[in-house]
């Protein structure tokens, strides 16, 4: 069983929310002198929809306990049950809907909204994942996977493309890039669809609208 590693939330001049915590392992803030401790709080992840805790570099939902958790929401019960969940350890843990990892350390990282995970056939596929990888396909300028409906397995990944200049939008190239998935995924995370876009659609901020395309994938799925 995993020790609950404590951590020590830090920030620089000002304060960051618990969704700033470290991207990926190169982001690792080292100590220094700038570094300030903002608070305590217990951390732990744990399976996806369940208060089953994971082994060190799993992905899973992030879950933060301690004396600064919120009591609840107000006038909103159901809600305030699923966020707030009585563990087996007596403790009640804030399921954050954040998914991430911890390191031998106690470092957090993070990688994407729970509510972006593709469950596929039983699977757990985590979009950013997919994104990064395919991302790197010599044809790929960016990528946005998101979930699309499937008969038997639930769900399955769908990648948003936007190609690299010069290169044309044909079965040639969905059928290089399939290849390259096909060597690079997990063979359940291969996407199922492609489609080629010349721009992804974004947020105020400059964002990727993620949600804007599954809105897109719900209501073709509602019209066919």
């Amino acid at each position: 069983e995993i020790d609950i590693k404590k951590i020590q939330f830090t920030f620089f001049k000002i304060v960051l929310n618990f969704r700033n915590v470290h991207r990926n392992k190169k982001d690792i803030v080292k100590e220094a002198d700038t570094i300030e401790e903002l608070c305590d709080k217990f951390v732990r992840v744990c399976q996806p929809n369940t208060k089953n805790e994971l082994t060190y570099g799993e992905i899973g939902e992030i879950c933060i306990n301690g004396p600064t958790v919120m009591m609840g929401y107000i006038n909103e019960d159901e809600e305030t049950a699923k966020t707030l969940v009585l563990h087996n350890d007596g403790k009640i843990w804030l399921h954050t809907g954040d998914l991430g990892s911890m390191d031998e350390t106690g470092r957090i990282f993070y990688s994407s909204r729970l509510k972006r995970m593709i469950i596929t056939n039983g699977y757990n596929v985590y979009p950013i994942e997919l994104e990064d990888i395919i991302a790197k396909c010599p044809l790929v300028s960016s990528c946005t996977v998101v979930g699309v409906p499937h008969k038997t397995k639930g769900q399955t990944p769908k990648a948003v493309i936007v190609l690299k200049d010069g290169v044309e939008e044909d079965l040639d190239t969905k059928t290089e890039i399939r290849k390259y998935c096909k060597a690079n995924l997990a063979a359940y995370a291969v996407p199922t669809e492609y489609e080629f876009r010349k721009n992804m659609p974004v947020t105020a901020v400059g964002k990727v609208a993620y949600r804007d395309l599954i809105d897109e994938e719900s209501n073709d799925d509602a019209m066919g």
